[in-house]
């Protein structure tokens, strides 16, 4: 189903020529000529751009500060005295966390009670420890909050107006991925995602195939940045189960002097199993950035507030969970899916009715009770589109948003979602691009799929990529 254009929220004034007034001008679009009717399916996305529009219009950019800025990236703990806890200690009193006389030079059991009060408000992980995203939530200015809302609101709005009945959201800022099925989020997790070095890109793909026990084999960005100076420091990759080729000849990483060595000499390959990079299951994708979906063979890190720190893949809290949805579809029950796994054996599994995936940029995330939450701004990019024209935001107004129309019906939720079409690329994402120079098609490095020998076709006899896959970023 295709919505027609969205009309968006009136009320910004139009600045010909500048950059962020195109980008925030929440400018009404050309309706369709079909009459419209309310909204019959996609109710997910039309709630959570709904919830993002009303907070908009709670914002009022004239608003005075309401104390200094805490400022710094550092970690302000309990017993921590300073210039710094005292301006955090002032930000508590003026948004009534900290009682007027709660405060008395040093950072204690009150500062911590009213810390983490905060934290629970903005849906911070709420320790009572004042980290970087505590403080940039306290630090937030109106007009930040503005662009972090309406670019997510554009995103969501752009969204509907194309999203098949089901496909998997990965939101990049809140670190977090959904299944989203008809009127229904099916399914939900913590996620993973590149960290700002290196980025994970904004993507329109699909999955087509389930890796059971996947291998793993080190892109040049990896080896070039982690495995070498492991390997020149220590004579070891820093992996386990690892295989390593020098010049195409197999070799024990111990009796080579790695000084004068190039990534491009170098290919190390890990076994499946428990202690792999990818974990269990590996969803492959079709982009050519060898960016993919899959497990990890550390699921502490889901427990981080903080979970920016894959090299650009994306990986799931609860893989097993798609998984066994996917594989479900293609005949396999669980049952099947544990022999495969205790076999060891790395099986590729063609998923026939390929699902659309979706790799966003939104600050904002709205929870189940539809409060919205504004989630730290991880790679910089609406802080850097805010500082391309701070002086605009001064003068914008916010006008109440408009009802969000479709004028199709769509598919029956029962019919499979065809896959995604190639879209156009819309004006913010262009935007972002010519701005930050951010799209990793220019930034980060392509990968060169191997000619790995062990290409297999899979168990249920599916021709399958080689394990050239597994040439993509972790």
């Amino acid at each position: 189903m295709k919505f027609p254009a969205v009309t968006r929220l009136n009320g910004l004034p139009a600045y010909c020529g500048c950059v962020l007034a195109v980008a925030l001008g929440l400018t009404a679009q050309t309706a369709s000529a079909e009459p419209a009717r309310p909204l019959d399916t996609r109710p997910v996305l039309v709630r959570w751009a709904q919830a993002v529009a009303g907070k908009l219009t709670q914002i009022d950019l004239t608003a005075p500060p309401v104390a200094p800025p805490v400022g710094g990236r550092t970690t302000i703990k309990t017993g921590a005295t300073g210039d710094r806890v005292n301006r955090l200690a002032a930000q508590l009193k003026a948004r009534g966390f900290l009682a007027a006389d709660g405060y008395h030079g040093v950072y204690d059991s009150a500062m911590e009670t009213a810390v983490e009060a905060f934290q629970q408000s903005v849906g911070v992980l709420a320790d009572g420890v004042a980290g970087e995203s505590t403080i940039e939530a306290l630090d937030r200015t109106p007009a930040s909050a503005v662009v972090a809302l309406k670019t997510t609101l554009d995103g969501m709005q752009k969204l509907a107006a194309e999203a098949p009945s089901e496909f998997f959201l990965v939101n990049i800022p809140s670190q977090t991925a959904y299944l989203i099925r008809g009127s229904t989020v099916a399914m939900s997790m913590r996620a993973a995602v590149g960290r700002p070095s290196r980025p994970t890109p904004l993507l329109t793909d699909r999955v087509t195939d389930v890796v059971i026990n996947p291998t793993w084999t080190a892109p040049t960005t990896v080896l070039a940045q982690d495995k070498l100076p492991s390997l020149r420091k220590t004579g070891h990759p820093g992996i386990s189960n690892a295989t390593i080729w020098l010049d195409h000849v197999e070799v024990d990483p111990a009796t080579v002097d790695w000084t004068a060595v190039t990534p491009d000499r170098i290919r190390i390959m890990q076994s499946p199993g428990d202690n792999n990079a990818l974990g269990r299951f590996k969803f492959n994708l079709t982009n050519g950035q060898s960016i993919y979906m899959h497990d990890t063979n550390d699921h502490s890190v889901f427990l981080r507030q903080g979970r920016a720190l894959s090299s650009g893949c994306v990986r799931l809290a609860e893989p097993r969970q798609l998984a066994d949805t996917l594989l479900g579809r293609e005949g396999w029950n669980g049952d099947r899916i544990e022999r495969a796994l205790d076999s060891g054996r790395t099986q590729f599994v063609t998923i026939h009715h390929p699902l659309p995936v979706y790799i966003v940029y939104w600050q904002a995330i709205v929870d189940d009770g539809s409060a919205v939450r504004i989630n730290k701004d991880i790679y910089d990019l609406n802080a850097r589109l805010l500082s391309s024209a701070p002086r605009l935001m001064q003068t914008v107004k916010i006008a109440q948003p408009k009802q969000l129309f479709v004028s199709q019906s769509a598919a029956p939720p029962s019919v499979a979602a065809p896959a995604p079409k190639a879209r156009e690329v819309g004006f913010f994402e262009g935007l972002l691009s010519s701005l930050m120079d951010y799209m990793p098609s220019s930034s980060a490095p392509q990968q060169v799929a191997s000619s790995d020998a062990s290409g297999r076709q899979d168990q249920v006899g599916h021709a399958q990529c080689s394990e050239g896959c597994g040439w993509g970023l972790y």
